[in-house]
């Protein structure tokens, strides 16, 4: 079995690649085929096709890694293309985007007569990771101190749908997904316990997912039943760092030189089914099945999961409708001892609407989960929430929505250590709250026709009184539209954002430092705010010339609130980052096919605690798009 999936694997993305090249050749040609059983296309064919090309000169001062960490900010040239047409009933749309060798994205989708449908993208970006220097550590070993890493993402997306003229109430289908990220990250270890005997290596990652689905699609009467089969492999190439744990302790059984931070190899298979159907009543259900298999190819262990999920949608009049819906996943793990689970959750929504400008709905739903190889055996969670919409006036519109989550017996952390005897009182930790109120709300006002306000409120009270934490989550937003003259156009956005978490922990438990905290939680909050400032103009200087200028500025601060032991705690932890973006650019319409363009970009990152993160970026790009016809 699992050499005909490894087969199957290295066959797909060459039957991938083969469509994607008759695909091209087709479409260069311009001989896209006519089906059997259908009419001559119509002469008439229309294709729009444009290019652009441009340089940008960057440079950067300090950190580059969050001035852009998602991007190459070197000097180069980039381009872009975008093909649009159709010939008859044969549509197509390829774009294509290159800005750096680790920068461009590239898509197309052609329909040739709705008989065969196909979509691709491929998308290559880079992600700069930080290199933590371990420095908030007692005692620690960074064995590449201050080399930064960065991991490359490549994703290739393919879909394709086929329909036989012959039997119109079926649609074939071939799905194919490609996911790899090379590069290196910092791994980290420990020995004894969290807080000494820390080490860091450079890890290579060589991660590649290939998923690969085949099936159909087909009607019968008022249902539509779909069917999907996927194998699913994840493979890491990569080499896992080694870490020499010496001989360890009675509570840390890992000793000797071992390997760390490596990921299981593994294959999936997947049976997908889904049904849609409308049932007398003004009655509508959907539903769906699905059963796989996980192999771990290292352990030879495995595990078996089943998921089935259903909803019951019935519209008893204009102003009445309830929806009842149900889920369960069973997971079985063919590991010793590990955790086997049985997830179920169900509920019930009731809408109405007495008047067209208000309606309200009522929700409750219920979960529970089942564990066996755990000592939190169960988990209840129910939910009750309301959902009201209210057009105050024409141009006024209102959303409110209050939700109660109550749980019983929530996910822990319980007796850390395994050896007889160790377990000691007061270890048990949870950050999951068992109850919960969530309140929000939104509020839209089209003042006039040139200006529009939108405001939105989100506060979330979490409580658990078995392990005293307390949590309080507060987001606040406010945007505006504004035109205040034909030519000039205004967006702007304020966003804050207030999390405050109180929380006993235990602070220095080792070398019998401070032996009062195994038996004792010391109260330590903890608090973070951002805020977002976010203004965009638009100037239409006359008929050619437009100019677009952006600014947004972010303030992020967080800490932990607390003295223990002559030492302030937050010095640790502590977060106080600024960061500055602007944009100023201007466009002119040379002619009506011919644009020219170019842009000033500046980014400051300001970290006030670790100014080795502290980074200036500096931007120019030129450039021109051409519309051939």
């Amino acid at each position: 079995m699992k050499q005909q999936q490894q087969n199957l694997f290295s066959i797909a993305p060459r039957i991938t690649q083969a469509l994607i090249l008759c695909l091209l050749w087709l479409l260069v040609s311009g001989d896209l085929p006519v089906f059997a059983q259908q009419k001559a296309p119509s002469p008439d064919s229309e294709v729009s096709v444009a290019i652009g090309s441009g340089l940008h000169f960057f440079n950067v001062s300090g950190y580059r890694g969050k001035v852009g960490e998602y991007e190459v900010l070197k000097s180069g040239a980039d381009s872009t293309f975008s093909i649009i047409g159709n010939q008859g009933k044969n549509y197509f749309d390829l774009n294509g985007q290159f800005f750096a060798a680790d920068d461009q994205k590239y898509s197309f989708n052609v329909d040739m007569q709705r008989l065969f449908q196909t979509t691709f993208s491929y998308n290559k970006f880079i992600h700069y990771l930080d290199h933590d220097s371990l420095a908030n550590q007692d005692s620690y070993t960074d064995y590449n101190p201050g080399q930064n890493n960065h991991i490359v993402i490549e994703e290739l997306k393919s879909g394709n749908t086929l329909r036989i003229p012959q039997l119109p109430f079926l649609k074939l289908k071939m799905n194919y997904r490609s996911y790899a990220k090379r590069g290196t990250r910092q791994a980290t270890t420990v020995s004894k316990c969290s807080e000494c005997h820390v080490s860091s290596r450079n890890e290579r990652i060589n991660d590649q997912v290939n998923d690969i689905a085949f099936g159909f699609e087909g009607t019968a009467g008022p249902a539509t039943i779909q069917y999907m089969r996927h194998w699913i492999s994840f493979n890491q190439n990569g080499t896992a760092p080694v870490n020499n744990y010496g001989d360890g302790a009675s509570f840390f059984l890992v000793k000797g030189s071992n390997p760390y931070g490596l990921i299981p190899e593994t294959y999936t298979s997947v049976h997908d089914i889904r049904v849609r159907t409308q049932l007398p009543f003004s009655t509508s259900l959907f539903a769906s099945y699905q059963t796989g298999e996980k192999s771990n190819r290292d352990s030879h262990y495995d595990i078996d999961y089943h998921n089935l999920a259903a909803r019951l949608s019935n519209y008893l009049s204009r102003y009445f409708t309830v929806d009842t819906f149900y889920n369960q996943y069973r997971m079985n793990n063919s590991t010793p001892n590990a955790i086997d689970r049985n997830y179920k959750r169900g509920g019930l929504d009731v809408g109405t609407a007495f008047k067209k400008q208000f309606n309200v709905k009522l929700s409750y739903i219920w979960e529970n989960i089942d564990r066996d190889n755990f000592y939190v055996n169960y988990t209840r969670k129910k939910t009750f929430r309301l959902t009201a919409n209210y057009r105050m006036f024409k141009k006024l519109r209102f959303h409110f929505k209050y939700e109660n989550t109550r749980v019983a017996d929530p996910f822990v952390t319980d007796n850390i250590f395994v050896n007889p005897g160790m377990n000691l009182p007061g270890l048990t930790e949870t950050m999951l709250p068992q109850n919960a109120d969530l309140f929000y709300s939104s509020l839209s006002w089209s003042i006039r026709q040139n200006l529009t306000l939108n405001s939105s409120f989100r506060y979330l009270k979490g409580k658990n009184d078995r392990y005293q934490v307390d949590s309080d989550l507060c987001e606040v937003n406010f945007s505006l539209w504004y035109v205040p003259v034909e030519k000039v156009t205004l967006t702007g956005s304020y966003t804050l954002s207030d999390n405050n978490i109180d929380t006993p922990v235990s602070y220095k438990r080792y070398h019998s430092y401070d032996r009062t905290s195994l038996f004792r939680y010391d109260d330590i909050p903890y608090d973070a705010e951002n805020q977002v400032y976010s203004l965009t103009m638009s100037y239409l200087l006359n008929y050619k010339v437009s100019l677009t200028g952006e600014v947004t500025y972010t303030r992020s601060a967080s800490d932990f609130d607390s003295y223990l032991n002559s030492k302030n705690i937050g010095d640790l932890s502590d977060l106080k980052i600024n960061r500055l973006d602007t944009a100023l650019g201007v466009t002119y319409l040379y002619s009506s096919r011919l644009t020219l363009s170019a842009k000033y970009m500046f980014r400051e990152y300001n970290d006030k605690n670790d100014n080795t993160l502290d980074g200036q970026f500096n931007g120019i790009s030129v450039g021109f798009n051409w519309l051939l016809k």
